[in-house]
């Protein structure tokens, strides 16, 4: 339950510091004091998005802080799953700073926004107007059937599998396709595969057979040169090896006199035994060529064909076709793969589906048996409000389809007058009736769910009298179990209250403050008698205050 509450440089307030006691606690002050000012302010530490318009001083920055007595709550998990410092009092505190930045704090640790969203989500409800037109939505009234029939054991354990299981099926629906585009690709696949794997030693030989064919290409003028070549060097007795065998004597004869002789002598020797063998390479070479018209056109045709190949599949070279081959051969392993990923998609996906039906189906076992209880406590409630004739219904059907909360439509249907057909209850309620009707499903429900604090926002509106005393008394009774906060402009409401706060403005130093007091038994008598009376309080009017708050 929130145990204190301190609000720094929001909206009209310059600091606000209240602790809040367990039980009933309502809230009164004229239209435009503040109350829903308190409520922002609220709502900041449970998560809600807020920007600089909120600064009263737009050069300071704004904070708020609540206290929670957790202690009853076992939230030890969330903190440890959080890395948050545990506390039974913990502190939640927000700051908007003039930049417009926010930042966020559970017990002095920086969180997210979404942290402390989910933790405020299990320690306030707060009832507001735009609450009870979600009444008439299909999904506002199961989540209220949910929370009466306890299945938050079960729902998260389904929704688990809800979405484990349509992620599957997008798997399986993606592999289908996939194995389709192979099917219709493979043929033309393994057609261009086998084209390449026909040319496989062309391509891995390529460069040896294009030289191949330059040296048939040209065998006239290689054993023409060739022939020169050895005539020049070695036929005759002018060739290049014969002057060099006789420079060779005239060397070694000159050593006798000369020591470089010797030296040149060695050098030209070494040349003369590499002319030599140049000569020999060249002889083996004259004699292998031969003119050969016909390997000279197998190696042009050969060569076309990568050539054509480098053309169609736009690449430059016979490695890049190596590499394509490669490529394809992949991709038909790939196809092949599909088929075995498809059926292994298919049974996790069946075991899901099984699975979510399964607890589908429990989970409707148990909103129709809860729905009985649920519509006998309704209309015990509606009746001590004033409605004796009321009768509630619920209708639970079957989708037909698994949904994330499962495969039921659930329709509230209500009739406050004897003898007449209910209907849904947008239809059917007047303002008045959709109030009482949303306290009874909130006096149900927080029962069931166990939240610490509820904190209703003018839950009496359009009703009066003896039905306003009434719903004091259900939220004096909701109070033995939980920390109920009524903000409510009803004295039979406020009377209720095991505390009274009163919220109003005043003008200081020339500047309107939304200020929050405490009230004791003799200004909440007057404060009561200033909601009976429509001017000045009068002495009837404190008479009757007294009379409520006897009661």
């Amino acid at each position: 339950m929130i145990t204190s509450f301190s609000i720094t440089n929001y909206a009209l307030i310059e600091r606000l510091e209240i602790t809040i006691s367990k039980g009933f606690t309502a809230i009164t002050g004229e239209t435009g004091a503040g109350k829903s000012i308190l409520l922002g302010a609220l709502s900041l530490v449970l998560g809600k998005r807020a920007d600089t318009t909120v600064l009263r001083n737009k050069e300071k920055k704004c904070t708020v802080e609540a206290g929670f007595d957790i202690s009853t709550l076992s939230l030890h998990p969330f903190f440890k799953e959080n890395d948050l410092d545990y506390d039974d009092l913990t502190l939640l505190r927000r700051e908007i700073l003039p930049s417009g930045k926010s930042r966020a704090f559970i017990n002095d640790t920086p969180v997210s926004l979404q942290i402390m969203k989910e933790l405020g989500e299990q320690l306030v409800d707060i009832h507001s107007q735009h609450q009870t037109l979600l009444l008439g939505k299909t999904d506002f009234q199961l989540a209220l059937l949910d929370d009466f029939s306890n299945n938050h054991e079960i729902l998260p354990g389904y929704k688990e599998h809800y979405h484990r299981m349509t992620e599957l099926k997008k798997r399986v629906e993606t592999l289908q396709k996939e194995k389709e585009d192979a099917e219709n690709e493979e043929e033309f696949l393994r057609f261009q595969l086998q084209e390449l794997e026909t040319a496989k030693d062309t391509l891995e030989h390529f460069d040896e057979l294009r030289e191949e064919e330059k040296m048939l290409a040209h065998t006239e003028e290689i054993a023409s040169g060739v022939s020169e070549l050895t005539n020049i060097l070695s036929e005759d007795d002018f060739s290049v090896i014969s002057k060099i065998a006789r420079a060779k004597e005239i060397l070694a004869g000159l050593s006798a006199y000369h020591s470089k002789a010797e030296e040149l002598f060695l050098r030209m020797e070494s040349v003369w035994i590499e002319l030599k063998d140049i000569v020999s390479e060249l002889e083996i070479t004259g004699s292998d060529i031969s003119i050969n018209p016909a390997r000279a056109e197998e190696l042009t045709q050969l060569l076309d064909s990568v050539y054509r190949l480098q053309q169609k599949h736009r690449v430059n070279s016979a490695g890049e076709l190596l590499q394509l081959m490669e490529e394809l051969k992949r991709r038909l392993e790939k196809t092949e793969h599909v088929q075995t990923d498809l059926e292994e998609a298919e049974k996790l996906y069946g075991d899901e589906l099984k699975t979510a039906q399964e607890l589908a189906s429990e989970l409707t076992k148990i909103r129709m048996k809860a729905a009985q209880q649920f519509e006998k406590k309704i209309e015990s409630l509606l009746k001590r409000l004033g409605m004796p004739h009321a009768t509630f219904s619920i209708e639970i059907s079957n989708s037909g389809k698994l949904t994330e909360t499962g495969e039921n439509r659930v329709r509230f249907l209500f009739s406050a007058n004897k003898g007449a057909k209910v209907e849904e209850i947008a239809k059917t309620a007047s303002g008045g009736e959709l109030s009482r009707l949303m306290l009874a499903l909130k006096a149900m429900v927080q029962q069931a769910k166990l939240l610490p604090t509820v904190i209703f926002d003018e839950i009496d509106s359009g009703v009066s009298g003896s039905i306003a005393g009434k719903i004091g008394s259900i939220l004096k009774e909701m109070s033995d179990n939980l920390q109920v906060i009524a903000i409510t402009h009803l004295p039979q409401i406020a009377a209720k209250a095991d505390t009274h706060l009163k919220v109003f403005k005043e003008v200081v130093n020339e500047h309107t403050e939304t200020r929050l007091v405490f009230l004791d038994e003799e200004e909440r008598i007057y404060e009561l008698a200033s909601l009976i009376s429509s001017n000045e309080v009068t002495p009837a009017a404190l008479d009757a205050a007294k009379e409520l708050m006897k009661g």
